[in-house]
């Protein structure tokens, strides 16, 4: 009998080990978490803290700003009166006659004469001027935006300073030079003209419309009735305030 309650005892023993070695390794796991968890935690509180002295710090350094601040705004106030501000300096205006439009340092009088082209050269050359030199394309755009506004029919054109009366084909302006950049409506210049002549040396512009690219330029007999348009240099003034 004693021997068979000391085999039951072994086997309780046996039974027991598994079970105790099991509490040790889940308690280990448990120290562990809770290790784990005091370090984040120490983290956090490190970095909190580390944040509040920068702000406290960034609040003082405002203050001490915002106390500079008041000391010069005070300075200011108790100052002697500003002195006057400097005296515009003189601007260089340009200006046209009555009767020219200023465009590009240049004035333009649009005569509603209709005469030749020599005609209506000679009227430009008596106002000082000479009729149009177009030299780029901001003052093509200028012109054939105004034309839009005087012409009254598509035939209701203006003379240019443009000539290939004295060799066909070569095309000057009025002060000698060469033709260079162009406007020629498509298809001109075609020598045709529409008063019978025989030669259409003369250059006119001006599309009642308006065209997007800008080709307004059409060759016609220098006998034909046309207005005109004037050009000559503008002049300039000294003025102390803003051109107007």
């Amino acid at each position: 009998m004693r021997r068979n309650f000391e085999k039951a005892e072994a086997a309780a023993s046996q039974q027991e080990n598994p079970t105790r070695t099991s509490r040790l390794r889940i308690e280990r796991i448990v120290l562990l978490v809770l290790g784990f968890l005091l370090a984040a935690a120490l983290i956090v509180i490190y970095r909190l803290a580390f944040q509040m002295i920068q702000t406290n710090q960034a609040v003082q350094t405002l203050k001490e700003e915002n106390e500079v601040l008041r000391r010069n705004v005070s300075e200011i106030n108790q100052c002697s009166p500003c002195s006057p501000p400097p005296k515009v300096k003189n601007e260089t205006c340009w200006k046209c006659e009555a009767g020219w439009e200023l465009h590009g340092g240049n004035c333009y009088y649009f005569s509603t004469n209709k005469s030749s082209w020599e005609n209506g050269r000679r009227l430009c050359k008596d106002l000082e001027g000479d009729l149009v030199k177009i030299d780029s394309r901001d003052e093509q755009i200028f012109l054939a935006e105004r034309l839009k506004e005087l012409m009254k029919d598509d035939d209701d054109k203006f003379w240019i300073g443009l000539t290939d009366s004295a060799e066909e084909g070569r095309w000057l302006w009025v002060d000698g030079s060469l033709l260079n950049e162009s406007f020629w409506k498509d298809q001109e210049p075609d020598n045709l003209s529409k008063d019978g002549a025989s030669q259409a040396d003369c250059g006119r512009m001006g599309e009642k419309k308006g065209v997007d690219n800008l080709k307004s330029w059409f060759d016609i007999s220098c006998l034909y009735l046309q207005k005109s348009i004037c050009e000559k240099g503008a002049g300039t003034i000294q003025s102390s305030s803003v051109c107007v």
